[in-house]
């Protein structure tokens, strides 16, 4: 997915790489709390096309062990709670 490594959590994206940044599915509350304290922007793949359960982490969040890893866990605990994605009829599995 968009040409770089993507992780899925029953079939729903979980997180992936893009450019020099990680991206990040988070729960509403825990995506506030990331935009809010300035640690992540949102997650915009292509002008216009905000993916609006992502953002994105850089630099110093990600060298940052402790804070990184928890957002990790954050971010599996949701993915985990939205059970398996439905495929769409006629996509390619």
């Amino acid at each position: 997915m968009f040409g770089a490594p993507c992780y899925f959590v029953k079939g729903n994206m979980f997180t992936g790489v893009l450019s020099d940044y990680i991206f990040l599915r988070l729960s509403p509350q825990d995506r506030k709390e990331v935009l809010d304290a300035s640690i992540g922007k949102e997650f915009i793949p292509r002008p216009g096309r905000k993916m609006k359960e992502y953002c994105t982490l850089s630099g110093p969040i990600i060298n940052d062990e402790g804070t990184f890893s928890t957002l990790l866990d954050k971010g599996y605990a949701y993915v985990m709670s939205l059970g398996p994605k439905k495929r769409v009829k006629g996509s390619k599995k």
